[in-house]
């Protein structure tokens, strides 16, 4: 689940910059949640008590007299690595952004184009995050971009890294699938998990992967495969 915030005091852009996000993330099937603020004194609040409930925030610079860049700022010395968008209604601001490592911005005049262009390029950057699986016996880091497929055999689950690589865990599949960045990974057969990146072509009981080995796909999961790998390649 991608976790999405978006922070401005105009009523009408945040209704309408919230329509486009969700039509951005529905039409490429990314799961998603929306948290909206309309003070960086709300932001502040829930950020403090959530901490790390946020993968990207859309941040209005200017709102009243509060200022976007200054919150960004204390959220960067305090360690908070979240992705950020800035929003501007000038692009008088862009270099004032610099020393936050913003993702990118956004120009209230803007069309859709340049948001989605930004957005995805945040998205992309979320799924090659690592990402910890944590069982009662150990910790461990996992990156995303590195995973060929996930292999669950006899009760022990595999995941398959690049360079012949592996990593057996001690837990089951589903908490596993529940920690992959959405989007990029699918469940092509009861034992297998399949990252759409590794995929060299499909079949129609199997897919061949780019290290030339095969995994089996079964048959109710050959079409929506089909549509998640389109959906997963248009969106590069």
């Amino acid at each position: 689940m991608y976790h999405v915030a978006i922070c401005d005091d105009e009523p009408i852009y945040l209704h309408h910059i919230s329509r486009l996000i969700g039509e951005i993330f529905i039409r490429y099937d990314i799961p998603y949640t929306l948290e909206i603020f309309r003070s960086i004194r709300e932001l502040r609040s829930y950020l403090n008590e959530n901490p790390n409930a946020l993968d990207l925030l859309l941040l209005d610079i200017l709102m009243g007299e509060e200022n976007g860049l200054d919150f960004a700022g204390d959220l960067r010395r305090e360690g908070n690595r979240i992705d950020i968008i800035l929003i501007t209604s000038s692009s008088d601001f862009l270099l004032d952004g610099y020393s936050i490592s913003p993702v990118g911005y956004v120009l209230k005049s803007s069309e859709q184009p340049r948001l989605e262009d930004v957005v995805l390029r945040a998205y992309r950057k979320f799924q090659n995050q690592s990402f910890l699986i944590r069982t009662p016996s150990s910790t461990t880091v996992l990156r995303a971009a590195e995973i060929l497929y996930v292999e669950v055999n006899n009760k022990e689950l595999t995941v398959h890294l690049e360079q012949q690589k592996a990593e057996r865990l001690n837990c089951s599949l589903n908490v596993l699938v529940s920690e992959l960045p959405p989007g990029q990974f699918f469940q092509c057969h009861r034992s297998y998990v399949v990252s759409l990146a590794a995929i060299r072509s499909l079949r129609k009981h199997e897919v061949v992967l780019k290290n030339e080995e095969t995994i089996p796909v079964s048959r109710s999961k050959f079409l929506p495969l089909q549509r998640a790998l389109l959906n997963w390649a248009v969106s590069l």
